[in-house]
């Protein structure tokens, strides 16, 4: 049975912290330049990175884990708007 991921897309729910990384991710900013912009380590910018991904693997394996990859996919399916 295929799994319908409409809904679980509806369902994501990131703290706003992992959504300035997710912006800022998709604004092309390092690991390094996340931290320093939010003020918070590059491991802690790592964690919520972290975070986002086992939120999202539930709907959509990501190729490579890559950062891209994940924004394009909230992008694609309407999460984000730019």
């Amino acid at each position: 049975m295929k799994k319908d991921i409409t809904k679980d897309i509806k369902d994501l729910q990131f703290s706003e912290r992992e959504e300035q990384i997710i912006r800022l991710v998709w604004d092309g900013y390092t690991k390094a330049e996340i931290g320093e912009e939010l003020k918070i380590s590059v491991r802690t910018a790592e964690v919520y990175m972290g975070n986002v991904y086992k939120k999202v693997s539930i709907v959509k394996e990501l190729r490579n884990n890559s950062p891209v990859c994940l924004v394009r996919f909230l992008l694609e399916q309407k999460y984000l708007k730019v």
